[in-house]
C-alpha cells in the first residue's frame, strides 16, 4: 500500500525549469515530509510479540506425559482469551531456527522521493514483511500481545497504518517544500 504525494503537472514543469538549488530544495522538502509520515506509520504499525510476552501470557502446567510427534515433552496450557486447554511443545529443539524478531513490519516501512517530485511511503514486496504487509495494512484482525503492548504506550496501532499516517500529516509536503524554498529564495 502506498500513499503518494503528487504535485500538479504545471508545478513539476515549472520546477524543472528552475535552477538546481530550487529543485534540490523541493526534493529536501518532500524527503522531510515522507520521513515524518514514515515515522508515524512505523508507530501505527502492529507489532509481533516478543518470546517473553508469549511465555508470560500463556498459563501452562508442568510437563505432561503426553509426547509430541517427535517425542518431545508437551505442556498443557490454557488459551488466555478463550480459556480452552491446548498442548504446546516445551522449549525448542536444539536444531530449531529462531522465529522472526518482532518489528519486521516496522523495519520494512520505507519511503522514496522520485525524480518527478513525488514521495511515497510503502512496504516493498521484497522486504522482511513484504509477503504479509498488504493483509496487515488492509485486513481485519484482532491485535496481538505485541500490538496491545505498543498501544498501551500511546501509539495508534492497527490496520491502515500508512494511510492514517498520511491523513494525519495532510498538507505536510507542501509545508516542508515551502520551508525549503524560503531558505533558498531569501
Amino acid at each position: 500500500m502506498d500513499i503518494t504525494i503528487r504535485g500538479l503537472d504545471e508545478l513539476t514543469r515549472a520546477i524543472d525549469a528552475m535552477p538546481g538549488q530550487v529543485q534540490a530544495a523541493v526534493r529536501r522538502g518532500l524527503t522531510t515530509a515522507a520521513k515524518i509520515i514514515k515515522d508515524e506509520a512505523v508507530g501505527n504499525a502492529p507489532r509481533s510479540p516478543t518470546q517473553s510476552q508469549i511465555t508470560q501470557n500463556l498459563k501452562c502446567s508442568k510437563p505432561t506425559r503426553k509426547k509430541g510427534p517427535n517425542g518431545e515433552e508437551m505442556l498443557l496450557c490454557v488459551h488466555p482469551k478463550t480459556g480452552k486447554p491446548f498442548y504446546r511443545k516445551r522449549g525448542r529443539k536444539a536444531n530449531a531456527t529462531s522465529r522472526a524478531a518482532p518489528g519486521g513490519l516496522e523495519r520494512s516501512i520505507t519511503y522514496r522521493v522520485w525524480d518527478n517530485y513525488e514521495a511515497s511511503v510503502f512496504v516493498a514486496s521484497n522486504s522482511e514483511a513484504g509477503k504479509y504487509a498488504g493483509f496487515i495494512h488492509d485486513g481485519t484482525y484482532n491485535l496481538g500481545i505485541g500490538s496491545v503492548a505498543k498501544k498501551s504506550r500511546g501509539k495508534n496501532v492497527g490496520n491502515t497504518f500508512i494511510e492514517r499516517a498520511g491523513q494525519a500529516n495532510e498538507g505536510l509536503a507542501f509545508q516542508k517544500v515551502e520551508e525549503e524554498l524560503r531558505k533558498v529564495l531569501k
